[in-house]
């Protein structure tokens, strides 16, 4: 017989490119304001910098919207007779050619690392090796730094990259839905033990910040929800219940409001705070494709976002790297906005991310990403074939 498919999920969910692009936008709005502003304490303008204070968490809505994308994904190919090889290929064609070419343009620039202006841009506290292999998240963290301003993103990539060869296997080893759910639980609640630890060991920063067991949580949310929108039942009391799932949404939204006045990096933050934003960012999923915020759905379907979000892997990849060029190459410093007339380099550096991440997307993800489909399609067991197409 034939598993129930939920038909929210057939094809494109042109609202889940809107999730990614706020995600993006708050990444970019972190790094070319809130990171680089200057502002005098107490002032109206620290007060509205305030406001901004976690934009860093467009990194854990791109988990959550990860853990739902991939562990969907997995769980509906995994009887597939090829579902490593597919699996695999696909991520290979979506993740490494703008990373490499990137990487690529990194050590062709080394040379000029040597010159103290560009040792931020391009300077080697990370070993190249690490950032091929997707460790760089691993040596980020024992050498306390982020590394080099062309390739500080992309720790996020290490964490997804990992996460890539754990899930398949888990996926592939278990055949219900509930006992994956329960080590996917198990395993959400043990990244806060895993941060508590790491913090009881002096390191609040990068450690629960970057380390996959750390984040296991935002992306074990997304896994859970994946899971929960392709049971009948389930699917069936969402929608029953949108009111429910608006409230949830709202009530987590206000549980963020302490969280604003908590520096990145506090006890709070680095414990359980980690945890309340993935909650969100699962209800702000959730509502998205349940669509009971009419309010919410015209957000995320709005056109400019929609587009931002198709673009936003390059954009990411890209974004900061262009901006510590910039001020390089003119002001000979790392970024920093210290008055309105240095508007014009966050500003430029933009419409250069941007453009870049569009001729990226046109002439080589998106490409390659259809060459991906049609070269790496799942193909269903042929017993399976046979035992679906048996009546019941």
């Amino acid at each position: 017989m034939s598993r129930w498919a939920n038909p929210r999920l057939a094809g494109r969910i042109p609202e889940l490119d809107g999730i990614r692009g706020i995600a993006i936008s708050l990444v970019v709005i972190r790094h070319y304001v809130s990171n680089i502003a200057q502002t005098t304490p107490g002032s109206p303008f620290a007060y509205a910098l305030a406001t901004l204070s976690l934009t860093w968490t467009g990194v854990d809505l791109f988990f959550v919207l990860s853990g739902f994308l991939i562990g969907g994904i997995l769980w509906d190919a995994r009887q597939s007779q090829n579902y490593f090889s597919a699996f695999y290929m696909r991520r290979i064609y979506r993740i490494w050619p703008v990373l490499f070419a990137w990487l690529t343009i990194y050590i062709v620039a080394t040379p000029i690392s040597n010159s103290w202006v560009w040792a931020g841009v391009f300077g080697h506290q990370i070993p190249t090796l690490s950032y091929a292999l997707f460790v760089q998240n691993i040596v980020m963290t024992s050498k306390k730094t982020y590394g080099s301003d062309w390739l500080a993103a992309t720790w996020s990539l290490a964490v997804e990259e990992q996460f890539y060869l754990v899930l398949p296997l888990v996926v592939f080893a278990i055949s219900s839905a509930r006992k994956l759910a329960v080590i996917v639980g198990a395993s959400s609640i043990a990244a806060i033990v895993f941060r508590t630890w790491i913090c009881l060991h002096g390191d609040f920063s990068y450690g629960p910040y970057m380390l996959l067991p750390c984040r296991a949580d935002a992306l074990g949310c997304g896994v859970l929800i994946a899971l929960a929108v392709r049971d009948a039942s389930i699917w069936a009391w969402l929608e029953r219940n949108g009111r429910l799932v608006k409230l949830t949404a709202a009530a987590l939204a206000v549980g963020l409001i302490p969280l604003l006045f908590q520096p990145f990096g506090s006890w709070l933050m680095s414990t359980v705070g980690y945890s309340w934003i993935a909650l969100f960012y699962s209800a702000l999923i959730l509502l998205a494709l349940t669509r009971s915020s009419a309010g919410f759905n015209r957000i995320v379907l709005y056109p400019p976002l929609r587009s931002l979000g198709t673009i936003a892997y390059g954009l990411y990849i890209f974004h900061y790297g262009i901006l510590s060029t910039a001020y390089a190459l003119v002001l000979h410093r790392a970024p920093q906005l210290s008055n309105s007339h240095e508007l014009i380099f966050p500003a430029a550096s933009l419409a250069a991310s941007l453009g870049l991440a569009t001729l990226s997307w046109k002439f080589m993800e998106k490409p390659l990403l259809r060459r991906a489909a049609a070269r790496h399609k799942y193909r269903s067991k042929p017993e399976l074939i046979v035992r679906e197409s048996t009546p019941a």
